[in-house]
């Protein structure tokens, strides 16, 4: 298997793993959207929707790297966090554009995944680099998770069951 079918892949995992670390909250019937918790939730995937639009953006400079002084790419700022957005929308927002990214990198060529566009802080790196990089955004983004999970499964915890 290539580094790039492996970086594919660690992404396409991404909102099945995210899904199944939220399970226990769309799962509890008790649990409510409005939660204050939820809200850190949101946050976390909102993190994670900025961070894949970015990595949109920079994706479609390729073939544009080329012409002369090229723009550098800003991070979108809009947010999905809004008390009308719900986790559950939130999480199908991230398969939508997910699955949409996996469309774009498996229509790469090997030649396009080593091609140079610009990021906003680091300058010109290879696509490849930028979907490690994803990559590694996801996997810390799904360790916050688990961790937010395990205090939030504490607190639901009645107190003789502690």
């Amino acid at each position: 298997m290539t580094k790039v079918a492996i970086i594919t892949e660690a992404l396409e995992s991404t909102p099945i793993d995210v899904e199944r670390i939220l399970y226990p909250l769309f799962a509890n019937e008790n649990h409510q959207e409005s939660a204050p918790e939820t809200d850190l939730f949101k946050e976390i995937l909102d993190l994670m929707l900025l961070r894949e639009r970015h990595f949109n953006t920079c994706l479609s400079q390729i073939g544009y790297q080329d012409l002369p002084n090229p723009a550098v790419t800003q991070a979108p700022q809009d947010s999905e966090v809004s008390s009308r957005k719900s986790l559950r929308a939130m999480m199908h927002s991230l398969k939508i554009n997910r699955e949409q990214t996996i469309i774009r990198l498996r229509a790469l060529t090997m030649k396009e995944w080593q091609s140079k566009v610009n990021h906003e802080t680091r300058g010109q790196i290879t696509v490849r680099l930028l979907a490690q990089e994803l990559v590694e955004h996801d996997i810390a983004r799904c360790n916050q998770l688990v961790q937010m999970m395990g205090a939030w499964r504490d607190n639901q915890r009645l107190p003789y069951d502690r």
